[in-house]
């Protein structure tokens, strides 16, 4: 199994759909986001939205490994 894993996303939501759109083979990937999710960029709810509908259409294949950080924002958006 191959890995595409991604840092600190930052609420960077266009810039992380871009990079999932483009180089993540979800057959043979195993996508994994570790960092802070949300925090600083402008799109943080979109970011969200995003990772939970990820979660759910590929519940194998997409792994979010969360931060103090985000675990403290995630329930405001």
């Amino acid at each position: 199994m191959n890995y595409f894993v991604i840092g600190d996303v930052h609420g960077c939501y266009h810039t992380f759909n871009n990079l999932i759109t483009k180089h993540w083979n979800k057959e043979n990937e195993v996508l994994i986001q570790l960092g802070d999710l949300i925090d600083r960029g402008k799109n943080s709810p979109q970011m969200v939205q995003l990772a939970r509908q990820l979660k759910t259409d590929f519940p194998e294949q997409a792994i979010f490994l969360k931060v103090i950080t985000s675990l403290k924002s995630l329930t405001t958006y």
